[in-house]
Formats: structure tokens, sequence, C-alpha cells
């Protein structure tokens, strides 16, 4: 018995936890559902340096990161689910966004994606030989900055934005950044698509489901917009139903 013990006290220690953050858009986005006590390997980014004592926390990454990213194996052994309660006017934009001053906090036992939006936090046990990926401060950038997308675009796309949230109200949630370059729209019905967008200075880039379309940044890309959100709000998207002109992909690289 003693052998027996050493054993599962050598196993034991080989183990450590570490928090990792899942992001509720990148989840609705990207995620696959988990349970607590699944082994899970994700892509995962350190949020602050190593601080002796201290449980290590970790962003999971579902994109292409801007700083050092590793994939770790381990296992899940809790989960804390965070769910906004509030809403506030964003000043300037004539949009409800999120108050997190006012949130939810319960323990989950795992994620299926029909918690569309919650923030989670996840333990994950790993073994102590693991390669966790170290921290970086991001960078700041030393580019030129990009010409700004059309003015009137992003214009006629926040009066969209503002006139689903008067039509439709708690049936669809609105989250809106920049005025409406980039916004997500979450319908609350079973099974809708969320739709992401985001405009650049000469495309704009519309996520549906699993699916991506590149537009023009001008009056007829906000057109074609305009044909998928009365898709969305109808509920009657087939998967080959929306082709815009220029590109669709199946795999989307960014809800935005």
């Amino acid at each position: 018995m003693t052998g027996e013990h050493t054993i599962q006290e050598r196993a034991a220690a080989r183990r450590h936890l570490v928090d990792v953050e899942l992001e509720g858009w990148a989840m609705d986005c990207c995620g696959e559902p988990f349970a607590v006590g699944d082994r899970v390997t994700w892509t995962l980014i350190a949020l602050g340096p190593r601080i002796p004592g201290l449980r290590a926390r970790f962003l999971k990454e579902h994109h292409e990161p801007a700083r050092p990213s590793r994939p770790v194996a381990g296992v899940v052994r809790g989960l804390v689910g965070r769910t906004v309660l509030g809403e506030r006017l964003a000043i300037g934009e004539g949009v409800l966004v999120p108050d997190r001053s006012r949130r939810r906090v319960q323990r989950l036992d795992g994620w299926d994606g029909t918690r569309g939006g919650v923030d989670l936090t996840a333990v994950l046990e790993v073994d102590d030989r693991t390669d966790l990926p170290g921290y970086e401060a991001p960078r700041e950038a030393v580019r030129e900055s990009p010409p700004p997308p059309p003015a009137e675009v992003i214009a006629a796309l926040h009066e969209r934005l503002v006139r689903l949230h008067h039509d439709h109200g708690p049936r669809l949630r609105i989250r809106s950044l920049d005025g409406g370059r980039k916004a997500s729209l979450l319908p609350e019905a079973e099974g809708a698509r969320p739709v992401h967008w985001s405009v650049g200075p000469t495309s704009l880039s519309v996520n549906l489901g699993d699916r991506r379309f590149l537009l023009p940044a001008d009056a007829d890309g906000v057109a074609e917009v305009d044909r998928i959100l009365e898709a969305v709000v109808r509920g009657d998207i087939a998967q080959g139903g929306l082709t815009p002109p220029l590109a669709r992909s199946n795999v989307p690289s960014s809800p935005w």
C-alpha cells in the first residue's frame, strides 16, 4: 500500500491548476462544447507574468493570436459562468450595451452553446511538465494607422442597429463598438445564428453562423447587410440562401 500511495503522491505532484478565461462572444462564435471532467486541448495566451503562490491565468484563443500562444492539454476541474444582468446606453451610440457592474456568478457543470454571451473561467489541471506559454505585454503598433472606414457606411449601419433595437428589443441582443463599425447581433430565438460585422477602409466583413461574407464598404454592401438582417429577423435563412457578391467562406477566422 505504501508503494501505491507513493505513486499516487508523485502523480499528484506532477499536476497543477491554472485558470483559463473564455470570452462569451468568442465562445458564441467558435467555442466547442465541453463538460467538467473532460480532457481538452486549448490554445492559451498568458494574461500576466507568473507570480509565486498565485494561480497562473490564461486566455483561450480561438483565432490568430498577436501574442505568444501554445496548445495546452489538460482536464477541466471546475467552471464558473458570469452573466451580465444589467444594460446601459452607450455614450453616443443610441444602443444598449452590457453593464458589467451587475453580474450573476454561478458554478456550471459544462458549456454547450445555449448560454449565449456568458463569460467563463475554467480551472484546468495540467501536468507540471507542460510547456505553458510565457507572458508578453501587448506591443504598441509601429505601423501607420490605416485609413478610416467610410463614415457614411458606419452611420448607415449604426442607424440599422438603432432601428433593430427599437423594433425587436429583448428578442435581439446588440453589442456595438465605435458607433457601429463593429457589432454583434445575438438573436434569443432557439437555433438562430448570430451576426457579427466589422467595417474596414474598403470592405465590410460579415459573419453569419459559420460563414463569412466579404462585401464592399459602400451603399451596395449596406444593402446586402439589410438583406442578411431581414433574413435573420425572419429566422428563415437557408444554408445556401445568401450569396453576397464578393466572397463567401465556410471557416471564419474571426467573429469580426
